[in-house]
C-alpha cells in the first residue's frame, strides 16, 4: 500500500515520550502514532455518537429561540413606581 508522508511537530519531551514507547512496544513512530491515531478518532466518533440526541436537542432549542419574541415584546407593562 501507497505511503503518504506527513510532518507533525512536538514538544521535545512528547517526542522522546512517543519514541520511548513504541520502541518499547516493537514499533516505530509511524506505526506508533497511525495506532494512536486511529484509537483516538474511533474513540471521538463514540463520543459524538453518544452525545448526537442532545446535541440535536441543543440545536432545535437555539433556533427556536432565535425566533421566540423578547419578553418585553409580549409582557404586560409594569404598573407605574415598580
Amino acid at each position: 500500500m501507497a505511503k503518504t508522508h506527513i510532518s507533525i511537530s512536538l514538544d521535545p519531551e512528547d517526542a522522546e515520550l512517543i519514541r520511548n514507547v513504541a520502541k518499547e512496544n516493537g514499533l516505530g513512530v509511524s506505526a506508533f502514532l497511525a495506532l494512536a491515531g486511529r484509537k483516538e478518532a474511533a474513540r471521538l466518533e463514540r463520543v459524538a455518537a453518544a452525545f448526537a440526541d442532545l446535541d440535536n436537542a441543543i440545536a432545535a432549542a437555539e433556533a427556536e429561540a432565535e425566533v421566540m419574541p423578547w419578553p418585553s415584546e409580549t409582557a404586560p407593562e409594569a404598573p407605574p413606581g415598580r
